[in-house]
C-alpha cells in the first residue's frame, strides 16, 4: 500500500509507527529539539551531528536529513549538505522543495550555474517560497 500511494502522509506516518515505533519517534523529536537549539545559537555543525542522530533513531523522517543539510549548508560544509539533501531528494521526495533549494545553494557555490537554476525552478514549482527571490536573481 506504501508503495502504491507514496505521497500519501497518513501512509508514510502509519509505516513510521509500525516500522519505527512512536517511543523511538519521540525520541528522535527530543534530538531534533536539541539540534534546533544548536541551529538556533549558530551552533551548526553541533546542530548537524544532531540531527544525523536523529535519522539514526528514526530514518523514516525525512526532515531530518533536511535539517542536517541546511545545518552542514551553514557550518560551510557543502559536500555533507549535498549528500544529505540529495538522500532527502531521492529517497523520500516529499517535494517540499526545501532540499531542492538546499542543493542549489551548494551547486551555486560550486559554480553550477545550469543545474542550480533547475532545482532552484523546482523548488519554486513546490511551493517553497525562499526559492523564488534567489531564482530571479540568479536565473532570469
Amino acid at each position: 500500500m506504501i508503495k502504491k500511494y507514496p505521497a500519501d502522509k497518513n501512509f508514510i506516518s502509519l509505516k513510521r509507527s509500525v516500522v519505527i515505533g512512536q517511543t523511538r519517534i519521540i525520541e528522535a523529536q527530543k534530538v531534533s529539539q536539541i539540534a534546533l537549539n544548536f541551529f538556533n545559537s549558530q551552533r551548526y555543525v553541533e546542530a548537524a551531528i544532531e540531527y544525523e542522530k536523529a535519522s539514526q533513531i528514526d530514518s523514516l523522517e525525512y526532515a531530518h536529513y533536511e535539517n542536517a543539510a541546511s545545518a552542514y549548508y551553514m557550518a560551510g560544509d557543502y559536500g555533507q549538505s549535498l549528500l544529505n539533501s540529495d538522500k532527502v531528494m531521492s529517497k523520500f521526495q516529499p517535494q517540499t522543495g526545501k532540499a531542492e533549494y538546499l542543493k542549489a545553494l551548494v551547486l551555486l557555490n560550486y559554480g553550477d550555474k545550469t543545474q542550480s537554476c533547475e532545482l532552484l525552478k523546482a523548488a519554486v514549482n513546490y511551493g517553497y517560497v525562499s526559492a523564488e527571490p534567489l531564482y530571479n536573481e540568479r536565473c532570469n
